[in-house]
Order: structure tokens, then C-alpha cells, then sequence
């Protein structure tokens, strides 16, 4: 685990601090910043469930849980439907989703230089396919390209072989994949794939990318069936298109996870991979990685301040041996932020011991203790 306080970084190898342990010693949760992935991917559902009216489906949904609550099977006091709302409710899902697109392209393209795709689903279609773009080429594509009155034909095509194959091929860098579907998944045909069937594929390919599931469901199968995607294994994440929509606190912190986050507003971060081999204090490959990213955190909110850095060890061996130890991690880390960050000025050395403090806070967890030792860049 990789903490930043403030001015405080710290390098963990206790791995058996818990999170309440964390709580208790007074750490602060760190929040990473910057692109969240090197491009983003839009895929839109425009099959014939998608082209009724937000109204309809809503309607269409009161009428389902009442049906529920009255056989038993739905114990909610309030139904799970969104109230009335004259802008929203006349248009149609598909409409609601190009809207959604519009706004999140036109945010990520305004702050990164992300790459960006757009596909509609049942039927898939390339529309833009993936590359480097502008904000006004994409918004321009997005408004010619995502045909929003189409003829439904009345049978399920969610996904055909070539949208599969299309994520199940590995992507240039990390990729964000926004699946804006209404959850109408009941696929029958021969030869088309399951919403979940191809999540794990793109998954599988791309190990390192995530998926955001942008549900435009109304009723308790749509909904039920949607809130299933974010059960799979892997990154999946799912968002209400409407509450997106229709709240934008709720859309802008969308939008920094999914995008981008200004790390002129982030105060900390948190990373989780600086970890050393045991009795070793050489970085690894991922700790290297993990601070390099806190250093555009820490040139950015703490250009002029000094930064601690405070490494641990586990409680095997003596509290002598351990706080020498812990003491050449804080070095190694030390030294690295100074070489990559151009900081050889602002380098000194503290040292300071924390064992039985620590013991008590990770003790009360049922975790074991750890020895820490501190330097200063």
C-alpha cells in the first residue's frame, strides 16, 4: 500500500494492515488523478426497445411493481421509478443516450487528448471508428452518425459475431468502455452473444481497460438485468442514465472517474502497489509506476513543500533489524522521487520510530504489527 498525507508519502510492505487499521491510524483515503484511461469507446443499444419514449417506460414500470408488491414479490415501500419529468420524458431512450454521449465526449475531449470510438449495438455498426480526434469532429460524428428514429423489426439482436469479435480483439492502450443499453437482453437467436458473454471477452482482451454499463432500464427485468453486469468479474461498473442525466454534481463526478481528474483538485492519493520483496528494499517494476504517478500529484498541489516518505516492513524479525529496514525502503523511495522529480536540493533524512503505536492501532484488528522508519525529500 502507497499513502500520500498531504505531504506525506509512505511505503507499505505490512500487508496485513486492514483498512480499519488504516481508519484508526488517522490516513487519509488518496484518490488518483489525471486521464483514466488512454481512450474511450462509446457503444450505443438502438434495437426497437430503445426508441420508446422515457415516458412510456416509466409508465410501463409503475405498472410492473405494482403488479409485484401486490403478488409479494417487491417489499420496497417507495417503487424504484424516477419521477415525472417534462424534458426527459417525451424522448425517446435512444435520444437520451445521444444526449449522454454528446456531453461525455465533449467533457473528455475538452480536458484530454483521449482516443475515441462510437458503435451502436443491435444492430452493431462502426460509426467512428477508434482514432484521435477533436471535441468538434466527435460532437459532429456523435450528431450525424447516431440515428436516433429507427425502424424496430421485433426480434432480439443484441450483439452479432462481428460486434463480438470487434471486443474481443485487444486495444491499443487502456481503453473505457461505455455500454449505454436499456437491458432489454433476452437473446435468442442463433449465433448472437449475451451483453455478459461479451463484457468478458473485451475483459479478457483488454485486462487493464474498464467497462461502464449506462443503463437506460425502466423496469424491474430491465434493471435486474443490468445490475447482473456489475457482478462479473473485472472492472464493471454500471450508472442510471437518467439520475446521469438529470443531476449534474452526479454526471461530473462520473465523468472524473471515467475520464478525467484535475489534479489541481486532488489534495492526496492512494496507491496501492509500492510493496517490497521480502527483506528487500529495491523497487519493484509497479512501485516505480505507482510513484511516478504521485509525483504529478505532488508537483502539482505541492510544487514548494516538503514530502515525507515513511516505510514499513512486517513484524517478522526484530523491531532493530525491522526499523533499518524500513529505513533503507524509505531511502530507495526517497531517492527515486528525488532523481525523477529534479529535487536534489530538497533531499534530507529523518528517522523515526512508531512500533508500538502502530502495534496498538493494527493489534485491536487482529492484524499483525508492523515497524516503520521515515525519510524527507
Amino acid at each position: 500500500m502507497f499513502e500520500i498525507k498531504k505531504t506525506v508519502l509512505a511505503t507499505l510492505a505490512c500487508l496485513s494492515l486492514t483498512v480499519t487499521a488504516v481508519q484508526a491510524a488517522e490516513t487519509v483515503r488518496i484518490e488518483e488523478c489525471g486521464k483514466a484511461a488512454d481512450g474511450f469507446t462509446f457503444m450505443v443499444d438502438v434495437s426497437g426497445s430503445m426508441q420508446r419514449t422515457v415516458g412510456e417506460m416509466k409508465d410501463e414500470a409503475g405498472k410492473a411493481y405494482d403488479q409485484l408488491i401486490e403478488e409479494g414479490k417487491f417489499q420496497a415501500r417507495v417503487r424504484p421509478v424516477p419521477p415525472a419529468n417534462d424534458a426527459l420524458d417525451k424522448l425517446r431512450r435512444v435520444s437520451l443516450a445521444k444526449a449522454f454521449v454528446k456531453d461525455a465526449a465533449g467533457y473528455a475531449l475538452e480536458k484530454t487528448d483521449m482516443t475515441s470510438g462510437l458503435y451502436s449495438l443491435a444492430p452493431f455498426t462502426v460509426m467512428a471508428a477508434g482514432g484521435q480526434r477533436d471535441k468538434e469532429t466527435m460532437l459532429k460524428l456523435v450528431d450525424e452518425k447516431l440515428v436516433e428514429d429507427l425502424e424496430a423489426f421485433g426480434r432480439p439482436t443484441w450483439l452479432g459475431q462481428r460486434g463480438f469479435d470487434f471486443l474481443s480483439t485487444p486495444v491499443s492502450g487502456t481503453q473505457s468502455l461505455f455500454i449505454v443499453t436499456d437491458g432489454d437482453f433476452d437473446v435468442q437467436t442463433e449465433g448472437k452473444h449475451k451483453p455478459a458473454e461479451a463484457i468478458q471477452a473485451f475483459l479478457k482482451a483488454n485486462p487493464r481497460s474498464c467497462v461502464h454499463v449506462v443503463s437506460a432500464g425502466y423496469t424491474p427485468e430491465e434493471k435486474a438485468a443490468v445490475e447482473a453486469l456489475a457482478r462479473l468479474p473485472g472492472c464493471v461498473k454500471t450508472e442510471d442514465l437518467e439520475g446521469l442525466m438529470s443531476n449534474d454534481e452526479l454526471r461530473h463526478q462520473f465523468y472524473e472517474e471515467a475520464f478525467y481528474k484535475d489534479c489541481a483538485n486532488v489534495p492526496v492519493i492512494e496507491l496501492h502497489d509500492v510493496y517490497f520483496d521480502f527483506d528487500k528494499s529495491t523497487l519493484r517494476r509497479e512501485g516505480k509506476a505507482a510513484l511516478d504517478k504521485a509525483l504529478t500529484v505532488i508537483k502539482a498541489n505541492h510544487g514548494e513543500d516538503r514530502v515525507t516518505v515513511v516505510g514499513w516492513t512486517d513484524s517478522m524479525g526484530t523491531d532493530a533489524y525491522n526499523l533499518r529496514l524500513s529505513l533503507r525502503r524509505a531511502e530507495a523511495v526517497k531517492a527515486y522521487l528525488a532523481e525523477k522529480g529534479n529535487w536534489p536540493q530538497r533531499v534530507g533524512a529523518s528517522r523515526s520510530s512508531t512500533t508500538t503505536a502502530l502495534r496498538k492501532v493494527v493489534n485491536k484488528t487482529g492484524a499483525s504489527s508492523c515497524t516503520s522508519s521515515s525519510n524527507s525529500v
